[in-house]
């Protein structure tokens, strides 16, 4: 398949409901389990290195899930011709 022949589309942040992404970055983000256990010196002893390793690993991961779930929003999709600089600012 020749270049000419893909079409290529970009999300068009511009064009989507931003208060529907807050929303639900909101929702997602409040809803992880935060290992607090972490935060205190005196209880890491009785936990192995790997231990701690792996919380804070899942930890992240829930973070970037969420805001990756919470970006799967309906976006406006354009063909990526469309968006030269002048017909940006026509839309």
């Amino acid at each position: 398949m020749s270049k000419s022949n893909v079409n290529c589309y970009k999300w068009r942040w511009d064009k989507a409901d931003l208060w529907n992404y807050y929303l639900r970055t909101f929702q997602y983000l409040s809803a992880i389990d935060i290992p607090l256990y972490l935060l205190h010196m005196d209880s890491l002893g009785e936990i192995s290195r790997l231990d701690i390793q792996t919380a804070i690993y899942c930890y992240y991961q829930s973070i970037v899930s969420a805001l990756q779930d919470a970006a799967f929003i309906p976006k406006k999709r354009t063909s990526k011709l469309a968006l030269s600089p002048s017909s940006c600012w026509n839309d």
